[in-house]
């Protein structure tokens, strides 16, 4: 198992500006500035926004290819439908029928199991 595996769970993070948010509105401005040490730092996000993707690309493709290998791993069953691996959306039977869940439930029965 990776290094990524074993010291992380499967999801996802996100930071967005929200149209209705203060900084959005208010235009407020954010300051960077960085140590001579630190030229590394924020490295990827500093190049998109110069418009540069490469690094970006690069490390989200790592990303990808671990979580594909750690899904391989735990999850045998997964039929490739050739979208599965590719970051299709599925709605649950569907999920079910290719083997990305267990099964489905509601909400009470989840309750009972506990």
């Amino acid at each position: 198992m990776n290094d990524l595996a074993q010291c992380y769970k499967v999801g996802h993070i996100s930071i967005e500006e929200h149209p209705e948010s203060r900084l959005y509105k208010e235009k407020a401005y954010q300051y960077e500035e960085y140590a001579p040490q630190s030229s590394e730092k924020n490295k990827l996000y500093r190049d998109l926004q110069s418009g540069d993707n490469t690094s970006a690309q690069e490390h989200l493709s790592v990303l990808a290819d671990n979580f594909i290998n750690t899904m391989k791993a735990y999850r045998p069953q997964i039929k490739d439908d050739e979208k599965v691996f590719k970051g299709a959306v599925y709605a649950p039977k569907k999920a079910l029928e290719v083997g990305l869940i267990d099964e489905i439930m509601t909400l009470e029965q989840i309750l009972n199991e506990f």
